[in-house]
């Protein structure tokens, strides 16, 4: 069980909307087809909470949105508890998300016009290199060995017309 609340209303006359959503102790998978023709589990977070609330231009809202995820896996990966925000003012998204257990987090900047620029920040903090390898996929036996921990920043920008084109910088400050 969980409960998932949301409401909304849209001003036909001034083209704007107001929307509000709730969650507590939700549970999602993410399918994806096999190769046998069936369906597999991807990604699976439980213990979800979101809160939301918007207002204003479809295409350029204001507002906030949280997220607390209790637990989260994926491709058989545990990621542990996951934690978002975004707050949205004046054509500007701030994003803000981290993985506790594992040191790391994120901070963004994302403006809502085209060319849509961004800036952003991925930083590890003390992360086990061995539980970092594991996330990234490598095998077992390929990681073997891996030990220590590292402290570490990637700055990231340029614009979402354009993600290729985008310039990233990365830090390395620490390994143990």
């Amino acid at each position: 069980g969980g409960a998932l609340s949301a409401s909304a209303s849209w001003d036909l006359s001034s083209q704007t909307l107001v929307a509000d959503t709730t969650g507590r102790g939700l549970a999602l998978s993410v399918l994806a087809p096999d190769e046998a023709g069936g369906l597999d589990t991807r990604a699976r977070l439980s213990n979800l909470s979101i809160d939301a609330h918007i207002e204003g231009s479809p295409t350029r809202p204001d507002g906030t949105a949280s997220m607390d995820i209790g637990a989260a896996e994926v491709d058989g990966r545990h990621l542990g508890r996951l934690t978002a925000r975004v707050d949205a003012t004046e054509g500007v998204a701030r994003i803000t998300a981290g993985v506790p257990v594992h040191g790391a987090s994120l901070d963004a900047r994302l403006t809502m016009d085209a060319p849509w620029p961004f800036v952003g920040r991925v930083a590890a903090a003390k992360s086990d290199l061995a539980r970092l390898a594991q996330l990234a996929g490598w095998p077992d036996d390929e990681g073997e060995g891996v030990s220590g921990t590292i402290d570490a920043t990637l700055g990231v920008s340029g614009t979402a017309r354009d993600p290729w084109g985008a310039t990233a910088t990365l830090a390395l400050t620490g390994l143990d």
